[in-house]
């Protein structure tokens, strides 16, 4: 039993003795493949959290001058409104802004001064309102920028009807002469009626809207930065 048991050892030695030497060569290589992947992956990878960060202190920076932009239109509104004698009706029609912005896909950058413009002209809030929806189906209708047709109806408010002739709104003639603004604004809401809302259900709407909720995004963490930021500085005070 002995000599069998001997013999046997030495019929495995030599494919034993391979493999542990197959072994280590697999280990080798897989140690120069994990030195090899370290060295093309970790640059990319700290690459990629570099840019990370980037995008992160830049979406900060963002959001705190988009909050600082944000509130100074608003309180240039604000003090429209008040100069009007409004000032009771401010925050109604910054909820107003707020509602049209996310249901039509138009920031309230450019929804503020527009309202603004128009609100100067008829000095009423409800009818500012409807003139805001009114230019907005009439910008989308006719291609043109919600400015240029603020100013346009702005000015026929205050006397002038030249612009809303050169819109190119295909407003009536006949009707245009009378510069009679409610039977222009009809005209208008006849022919512009619900362009926006149809706007806002297209690719292009969705993806308005999506920037409008993003921006708002911006907005509030911006906001939420300069509060935690004045809070800190309160404290650092109350130490001091």
């Amino acid at each position: 039993l002995t000599v069998y048991l001997a013999a046997d050892l030495k019929k495995f030695g030599p494919p034993l003795k391979s493999a542990e030497q197959d072994l280590g060569r697999f280990g080798n290589a897989t140690r120069n493949l994990s030195t090899t992947l370290s060295g093309m992956l970790g640059p990319a990878l700290n690459g990629a959290g570099a840019a990370a960060g980037y995008a992160a202190v830049q979406f900060g920076v963002d959001g705190v001058k988009a909050f600082v932009d944000d509130e100074a239109a608003a309180a240039k509104l604000a003090t429209t409104m008040q100069n009007l004698g409004l000032a009771h009706d401010t925050e109604s029609v910054e909820a107003m802004i707020d509602a049209m912005q996310r249901q039509t896909g138009v920031a309230d950058d450019a929804l503020r001064p527009a309202f603004d413009r128009i609100i100067k002209s008829v000095g009423d809030t409800d009818k500012a309102t409807q003139l805001l929806s009114l230019s907005l189906n009439v910008s989308k209708g006719a291609t043109k920028s919600l400015d240029a047709v603020v100013q346009a109806i702005g000015k026929a408010y205050d006397g002038n009807t030249a612009g809303l002739q050169k819109l190119g709104a295909g407003i009536d003639k006949a009707v245009l002469a009378t510069g009679n603004m409610d039977t222009i604004t009809k005209d208008l809401a006849r022919t512009f009626g619900g362009q926006a809302q149809t706007a806002s259900q297209t690719y292009q709407g969705q993806l308005d809207r999506l920037a409008v909720g993003f921006g708002e995004l911006q907005e509030s963490f911006g906001a939420g930065f300069l509060n935690a930021l004045g809070q800190t500085e309160d404290k650092t005070g109350d130490l001091m």
